[in-house]
């Protein structure tokens, strides 16, 4: 069985409206258990604006985090000012952004099906009907900076070949998910229907009410 254990803080400033209800940057980490024992951790953000790529959205929500600010950076074109595709096919209509950061899983408990299990379980409590987008970071942990002084029990027995030989197994991994790349970026993209049929009536970050 495995189960995730949220901690979810609120970043913006915008405390007189609450999280469901108004545009807000709520930080994710998550404890992955797998029958009873600690498995790995999951790190995220979500993100609402009804004008996500905005100069303005980028000054009050974006810019809070510096997690959030780089993938700002990462996903908007340089002279355009305008998020990289297909991402404004995802967010046409709905605005609302669910970014993974990093999934990170001990060795004992990888080829086993539970980060996409992982994922599955983030969309289906975290993504409530304003996200249109599903961010997924494609870096291997491994050659991220200080990857292995920040995710050492888990980079242990991971392959260490080229930085551009591990990330293509990583974005191979999630295409069979039917996640697509953003182009020019690290990022890949999804619908939250595509990585989950069905989603929680009650949107868990909603109960962090001031």
């Amino acid at each position: 069985m495995m189960e995730i254990f949220w901690n979810i803080e609120r970043m913006d400033e915008n405390q007189e409206i609450g999280a469901a209800d108004g545009e807000c940057l709520l930080e994710i980490e998550g404890s992955i258990h797998c029958d009873g024992l600690n498995a790995g951790e999951i790190g995220a953000f979500y993100l609402f604006s009804e004008e996500p790529e905005t100069r303005d959205a980028f000054h009050w929500l974006w810019d809070l985090t510096e997690g959030a600010c780089h993938v700002y950076e990462e996903i908007i074109t340089k002279v355009r000012r305008k998020f990289c595709n297909p991402l404004p096919d995802f967010l046409n209509k709905n605005t609302g952004i669910l970014c993974i950061h990093h999934i990170a899983l001990k060795p004992e408990f990888r080829k086993r099906g539970i980060g996409r299990e992982a994922i599955h379980e983030t969309v289906r409590h975290l993504a409530d009907d304003r996200v249109g987008a599903v961010l997924i970071d494609s870096r291997p942990i491994q050659h991220r900076p200080n990857g292995y002084e920040k995710f050492w029990d888990e980079v242990r027995e991971l392959p260490f070949n080229a930085p551009e030989v591990d990330q293509d197994r990583l974005i191979r991994h999630f295409k069979s998910w039917a996640m697509l790349p953003v182009k020019g970026t690290d990022f890949m993209v999804a619908a939250p229907s595509t990585l989950c049929t069905t989603r929680d009536q009650i949107w868990y970050p909603g109960l962090l009410e001031d």
